[in-house]
């Protein structure tokens, strides 16, 4: 039987445009962080700020090697 603590976290990397959309998103990262605590996983946010969006968070995936990847704060 696998031993749970001894299993790594999963990460999940949230890639958020805090400009877009009319919702405030202040609070997103106690948010996020909330929901991990309750169902544990680990997490990195990468805030897109318009200047080599892409290449950062490329850099990011990279670096932290994320179970998953999601976007949040788009328009749509």
């Amino acid at each position: 039987m696998p031993n749970k603590q001894a299993e790594k976290l999963q990460t999940i990397l949230f890639a958020v445009n805090p400009i877009s959309g009319d919702i405030d998103k202040n609070d997103l990262e106690e948010g996020i962080k909330k929901h991990s605590q309750q169902h544990r996983y680990a997490f990195e946010i990468f805030f897109t700020d318009g200047e080599n969006d892409a290449d950062k968070l490329a850099a990011l995936i990279k670096k932290t090697n994320p179970s998953k990847v999601v976007a949040a704060g788009g328009d749509g």
